[in-house]
Formats: C-alpha cells, structure tokens, sequence
C-alpha cells in the first residue's frame, strides 16, 4: 500500500508527483481536516502507518475506564467479565 500526498482542485484529487499505476486501478482518498498538510510532498506512509493514523483519527474518549475489557457488557448487556474488588 502506498500513500500519496495531494491537493483536491476542480473536482479532482491530484497527487503532488507522479505516481506508478494502472487504468482503473481502485485507489483510497483521505481527506485531511482543513488547515492540516501532509507530511511532505512526497510522503510515503507504509501500511502500520496509515492503519495507526486511521485509529488515532477514530478515538472516542468516553470516560469509561475498562471499555475495552468490558465491551460485551457495554455493547450486549453481558455479565462483566471482570468483577471489580470493591
């Protein structure tokens, strides 16, 4: 997997060099918020990167401390896996 930066302009996404690829080749375009810019013109991200970057961007802070570790409860109404001492 390759990462490209880019500008959209017109309509149209366009990488900031020229890129190897086929015709009709399925691509994955990200939109940045407004005012962030990639990293370099010619950026290239390796698949951990670009997966790391995609959870950053998806973090929900809840306030529940073992979400994680309790998600059948939260999510499915299941007894908690792991009762607390207290």
């Amino acid at each position: 997997m390759l990462t490209i930066a880019g500008t959209f302009e017109n309509g149209v996404a366009r990488p900031l060099r020229a890129i190897e690829g086929r015709e009709g080749q399925p691509v994955l375009i990200t939109f940045l918020p407004e005012g962030e810019s990639a990293a370099s013109d010619s950026a290239q991200v390796d698949g951990d990167d670009i997966l790391g970057a995609l959870i950053d961007s998806c973090k929900s802070h809840t306030g529940i401390p073992d979400l994680a570790a309790e998600h059948d409860h939260y999510a499915h109404g299941k007894p908690r896996a792991h009762e607390s001492s207290s």
